[in-house]
């Protein structure tokens, strides 16, 4: 029995000893907070300092502090002047004036290319004249080439019989 009164003590005391370690921490006020002021009750965290039992905030002890959350307030100013708009007769007429530029100037784009399509016809109708009477010449020189050659051939030939008949 003795046994169980000795574990019985010792759980009594390890459980207050704890409980005056978590209270101890959990007030976190050291001594002289509020000592003239009935003691420490709390923290104030719109200020951020203990407050004292009598209703006061701590002289000497501070706690967290939270700021107050802002609140957005729009501006008062409201503009009242309204953009200058220019006449939109003047626009339409400033549009139709750059749009009929440009027309004038695609005819004159299209008239130059025109022109410049007649000139490359007529190049090219040259250039393949060129081109026949030029082929025409290279096969005339190809076949006078050729016979050139028949006859050289030949020519050694004959030579080489009649070597062969005077000896």
């Amino acid at each position: 029995m003795r046994k169980y009164t000795k574990i019985k003590t010792t759980s009594c005391i390890f459980f207050f000893s704890v409980i005056f370690l978590l209270y101890g921490s959990i007030s976190e006020a050291t001594s002289g907070c509020c000592s003239h002021h009935s003691g420490v009750c709390g923290c104030d965290t719109s200020v951020g300092r203990q407050l004292c039992c009598d209703g006061t905030d701590s002289p000497s002890c501070g706690c967290q502090y939270i700021p107050p959350i802002s609140t957005y307030t729009p501006p008062t100013t409201v503009k009242t002047s309204l953009p200058v708009v220019p006449d939109c007769n003047t626009q339409l007429n400033s549009l139709l004036d750059r749009a009929t530029n440009a027309e004038n100037q695609l005819k004159i784009a299209n008239t130059t290319i025109s022109d410049k399509d007649s000139q490359l016809k007529a190049a090219n109708s040259s250039i393949k004249e060129k081109d026949s009477t030029i082929g025409e010449q290279s096969t005339f020189v190809a076949w006078s080439g050729i016979g050139c050659i028949i006859l050289l051939i030949t020519t050694i030939y004959y030579y080489k019989k009649c070597k062969e008949l005077k000896k």
